[in-house]
């Protein structure tokens, strides 16, 4: 009989006590957080937050691209749950750790956010978007760009003092997530 181990309390953000998990997690939410809020509130996200992306003629060429969205986003998260179960059932419980899973799924996330900028330039190349490309590759190279200092930031190195200098201070700490992480026990 296995009996169930009482969650750890972590210092504020510090999942597993790795500020950088807690920041790229932050990092996915913001990059993720309209989409989901559009489920919710499609009428306001749809007039005010998501502008036009293809032209309105809908010919072909826009129908794939469109499409080609849709196959991104069920691609990584088959990439992700794959992934998640290869680690469980595959790796040995000696060197798996929730760390690593976690950190495992932010490279996912770095490739799916440079092939998002790859496809909007290609895109825009064939003349399919409706509007400029600047800000939608600029945000996804600064996601890229924000998960790799995630995956840089080891014990005692210079990523990862800046990132638990960045979660432990008071504003963040503040912030919802926070309340959420304490929440559910991954915080005090």
């Amino acid at each position: 009989m296995v009996i169930p181990q009482a969650r750890p309390k972590l210092s504020p953000l510090k999942l597993y006590a790795e500020g950088s998990l807690a920041f790229g997690y932050a990092i996915i939410t913001c990059a993720v957080l309209p989409y989901f809020l559009q489920i919710l509130f499609p009428k306001l996200l749809n007039k005010t937050f998501f502008m036009p992306v293809y032209r309105q003629d809908k010919d072909e060429a826009v129908q794939k691209a469109e499409i080609g969205w849709k196959t991104r986003y069920s691609t990584l998260a088959f990439a992700l749950t794959t992934l998640n179960v290869f680690e469980v059932l595959v790796v040995p419980p000696e060197v798996l750790s929730p760390a690593k899973v976690l950190r495992d799924s932010y490279f996912l996330w770095i490739i799916f956010y440079l092939e998002a900028t790859r496809k909007i330039r290609a895109e825009a190349e064939q003349g399919l978007l409706a509007k400029n490309r600047l800000g939608s590759q600029v945000w996804h190279l600064t996601v890229v760009a924000l998960l790799a200092v995630t995956l840089l930031a080891k014990e005692g190195n210079i990523f990862n003092t800046l990132i638990n200098t960045i979660v432990n201070n008071k504003i963040v700490q503040a912030l919802p997530i926070t309340w959420l992480f304490k929440k559910i026990g991954l915080a005090s």
